[in-house]
């Protein structure tokens, strides 16, 4: 829909010092289910932005022994976004009086998680207990490019709609920016169970944040709860109106 659109715009008879003008800098049949309401604007003769998120997970299970397990995960959570703007130089009105402009940004982000986990289970009779031991680290990565100039060639209306076309005299700004930071967690769990009827679980977790200052970047924080399932025990097995206490 999108293209068809496109081809009919270029159909269209403009007047070059008319106030409504689009131009077309990139091929939108390229672009992955984009939201044309969104995509271009007639007034501010903007492309973008072009947003793409790309996710992957993969993980691996290594039965140690009988009752050990091993599982280690990774994921990625990848983004990138690219937007720019053109304004000829000649074509509308604000156009001229700016000397045209364009500006283009482009950013990366890259989240990765890594995910260990070394499990113990053990039944006999009655009992049941559960050791749980691992790590979780995340990292994040952030990049972002810009910049902008103005001044574009007028002369047989020839103005090139990108940053290469405007004056080398007229560069209007460039920025560069970069962001990093990381989370790691170690978390261990111990859990008893007698009989599916009474269990106690007791956890503890230290987390550490690149964010937070030197010397306040760990956390501790230790749990433990208990539980009674009241509806295992003989004298209730027989209450009609009690389906699980």
């Amino acid at each position: 829909m999108l293209p068809d659109l496109l081809r009919e715009i270029r159909q269209i008879d403009i007047d070059p010092y008319s106030d409504c003008y689009m131009i077309d800098i990139i091929d939108l049949r390229t672009h992955l289910s984009q939201d044309s309401d969104q995509f271009l604007t007639m007034n501010d003769n903007i492309i973008g932005p072009l947003d793409l998120n790309l996710l992957l997970s993969g993980g691996l299970t290594f039965y140690l022994a009988k009752d050990l397990t091993f599982k280690s995960t990774v994921s990625m959570d990848r983004r990138w976004v690219h937007s720019s703007s053109f304004l000829d130089p000649i074509r509308t009105s604000y156009g001229r009086t700016q000397h045209g402009t364009a500006s283009d940004t482009r950013s990366d982000d890259m989240r990765m998680i890594y995910d260990n986990i070394l499990t113990w289970n053990k039944s006999f009779d009655r009992h049941s207990l559960e050791v749980m031991a691992g790590t979780s680290a995340t990292t994040s990565v952030w990049e972002q490019l810009s910049g902008s100039r103005s001044y574009f060639s007028s002369t047989n209306n020839n103005a090139i709609p990108n940053l290469n076309g405007g004056n080398n005299g007229g560069v209007r700004g460039q920025s560069y920016g970069k962001s990093e930071w990381s989370i790691m967690s170690y978390l261990a769990r111990v859990s008893y169970n007698y009989d599916s009827k009474y269990l106690v679980t007791a956890n503890f977790r230290a987390d550490g944040s690149s964010k937070l200052a030197p010397g306040h970047r760990w956390g501790y924080f230790p749990s433990f709860s208990a539980a009674w399932r009241i509806s295992g025990e003989k004298y209730l097995r027989d209450v009609q109106w009690i389906n699980d206490l």
